[in-house]
């Protein structure tokens, strides 16, 4: 049994024994919580001469960082007071959480326009109205983000390619690490977790092979590798006529034979 589970059992005892009173215990409980939350505000609260009562409250997008609120009785604008740290006390869901994350990202001047766009549409394409996206970020668990992985590659088998995936995945991180970092949640770790997360190469969308495009340092590989072991092989000295050229595979069809001199690196065609 747990620490909390006694704590429960220990109260529920003495309230079938009489020896509290449970509903007053938690009125109290209440008031001392509301006792904490003015203490923290460190703003003047006052009452002007229309009878209303006054305070401020700290905004971000506000120039002057601040917003002034009133109400017909002090009790109230306590209660304003209350609810407003409240709302910065409660763990916000992973969707608020990536919202937050995005913002300041972006006022930070570590992310561009279109950069800040594309997350926004990943986050809408693979994450939001999902069971994580709607759980709070202190309850998501390392077996809940490899449900999510494995459900996500599940409903779009087939159809995402590995770099909107691995793209994905980097939401989750980089929403975690803010989390973390800059609003001080006790969260879990996740790089680790999604970095050694490894699908099967078959979920995912197979690129159409007319659209593969060589890099140059892969290009340099296959032209140094046909030129030191392949020079007598028609076939890969057709591959190598191709990069030279940027001939088709069906213009290349056409040409009976070829020679390569490996001293100019030059390919010429026989007459």
């Amino acid at each position: 049994m747990s620490q909390d589970a006694d704590y429960i059992e220990l109260l529920n005892y003495a309230e079938r024994k009489g020896i509290i009173d449970i509903s007053r215990l938690k009125i109290d409980v209440e008031m001392s919580k509301r006792e904490e939350y003015l203490k923290r505000h460190t703003y003047n609260i006052w009452q002007g001469k229309n009878g209303y009562w006054y305070t401020n409250l700290y905004d971000e997008s506000s120039p002057s960082q601040r917003k002034k609120i009133k109400k017909n009785s002090r009790e109230k604008i306590e209660d304003a007071i209350v609810e407003y740290y409240k709302e910065k006390d409660r763990i916000p869901r992973f969707g608020e959480c990536f919202s937050d994350w995005q913002k300041y990202s972006l006022e930070c001047g570590k992310v561009s326009k279109n950069m800040y766009d594309r997350r926004e549409c990943d986050y809408n394409r693979f994450i939001k109205g999902s069971k994580m996206d709607k759980t709070s970020m202190d309850r998501i668990t390392e077996t809940d983000i490899i449900i999510f992985l494995d459900d996500v590659l599940k409903q779009f088998s087939g159809q995402i390619a590995r770099k909107a995936f691995n793209n994905m995945k980097l939401l989750i991180t980089g929403t975690f690490v803010y989390a973390k970092v800059i609003r001080r949640i006790n969260c879990i770790y996740t790089r680790e977790l999604i970095g050694s997360y490894s699908p099967s190469p078959r979920q995912f969308k197979r690129p159409k092979m007319y659209l593969q495009v060589f890099a140059d340092d892969e290009v340099e590989m296959i032209i140094n590798r046909i030129t030191s072991t392949y020079w007598d092989s028609e076939r890969h000295l057709g591959l190598l006529f191709m990069l030279f050229t940027g001939v088709r595979v069906g213009e290349l069809a056409t040409l009976k034979t070829f020679i390569f001199c490996p001293e100019t690196s030059s390919i010429f065609r026989e007459r």
